[in-house]
């Protein structure tokens, strides 16, 4: 009997099964490897600073530490080049922003996150910054192509990996163990992104999607390190192409690109660019989950001991993933009690029948 089935092998599933393997588990993996899974479109950045209010998100300092160190370790451990930390130049929208900006680098909460200073780099870019930019000291960019590959091959051989959509008519769960067609296991963790919608053991979760958009530029030959915001993110990707995005849609909720959101990216550039000749060379669509409270979904079905979750990470997946995975994993095996803000227990009582 295995210890474990994980439904869906996107970046929360792959992550989380990768550390229930470092426990030595035993684990079968059930995912289709749908091309338009949440990963595939993702421009893997992350950022702890939400700018909106520019403040630190939850657990800022734990997961910004986790999530440098987790990727740095893959990648020194596979010697395969997928992740860098960046610094992440936010550009001033205005005079309000600005002082907003300046007053809060200078707070014992955000002095290690935030300065009021931007890399030289930039005045070599035909950039329009008339009320200046901040820095955001700690960052990072993920190639998630890059790293998914490596992590589903390393997955591959220490894990039973099955290469289709989930049949919840093929799924028995007892109190002893879950069985799924002839597999047999103690318990079973859905990671199914925007998918868990459907799920039987827990569409209950109040969720909502997302459609997001981003675009594949080629560079015009400029060179930059850092990571640069402007309402949406612009990344130099070293190979003579430039990301950016993404776009938010809470409306048109398939995988279809648009020709509206190709227009709001490149509007968003031209606000901040003296540079029209963009030649876009891929544009993707893909979606996310959001949760109403902006917090993982983690936890134990109120009904079944052995029926779990590990869902919502939503935009910030890439920072969220390798710390929210540690702490379900130690949930999970040593009974290490969950994080409130992300245990499913707090939306129990209002949603579930």
């Amino acid at each position: 009997m295995h210890d474990y089935i994980i439904v869906g092998n996107g970046l929360a599933g792959a992550i989380l099964s990768y550390r229930l393997n470092e426990e030595g588990k035993s684990i079968v993996i059930v995912d289709e490897d749908a091309p338009e899974a949440a990963w595939k479109v993702a421009g893997g950045v992350w950022n702890a600073i939400s700018f909106k209010r520019i403040i630190k998100g939850w657990m800022a300092d734990e997961m910004t530490d986790e999530a440098d160190a987790f990727y740095q370790k893959l990648q020194d451990q596979w010697k395969i080049e997928f992740y860098e930390a960046k610094k992440i130049v936010r550009i001033f929208s205005d005079v309000h922003f600005q002082n907003t900006w300046l007053s809060k680098s200078d707070s014992p909460e955000l002095t290690s996150f935030l300065s009021d200073n931007s890399p030289n780099e930039l005045e070599t870019l035909p950039l329009k910054m008339p009320f200046g930019a901040g820095t955001v000291k700690k960052g990072g960019h993920v190639q998630l192509g890059v790293f998914m590959k490596a992590i589903k091959a390393h997955l591959n051989k220490s894990a039973t990996l099955i290469n289709e959509k989930f049949d919840f008519d093929s799924l028995t769960v007892n109190d002893e163990h879950v069985e799924y067609k002839e597999i047999k296991a103690r318990n079973i963790v859905f990671c199914e992104g925007y998918e868990v919608i459907n799920n039987p053991f827990f569409s209950w979760l109040p969720m909502s999607l997302t459609k997001g958009e981003i675009l594949i530029l080629k560079n015009p030959g400029w060179k930059f390190d850092c990571i640069i915001n402007n309402g949406k993110h612009l990344i130099d990707l070293k190979d003579g192409r430039l990301g950016v995005g993404a776009t938010f849609d809470w409306k048109n909720l398939d995988h279809s690109i648009t020709e509206e959101g190709k227009e709001q990216l490149l509007d968003h550039l031209e606000k901040n660019f003296e540079f029209r000749d963009w030649k876009v060379l891929i544009q993707k669509a893909g979606i996310r989950p959001t949760v109403a409270d902006r917090r993982p979904l983690t936890g134990v079905h109120p009904d079944h001991p052995n029926v779990f979750v590990f869902n919502g990470l939503g935009t910030k997946g890439v920072l969220i993933a390798p710390w929210m995975a540690k702490k379900m994993v130690q949930y999970l095996v040593h009974g290490t009690a969950l994080p409130d803000e992300s245990n499913i227990q707090r939306f129990a009582k209002k949603h579930f029948r």
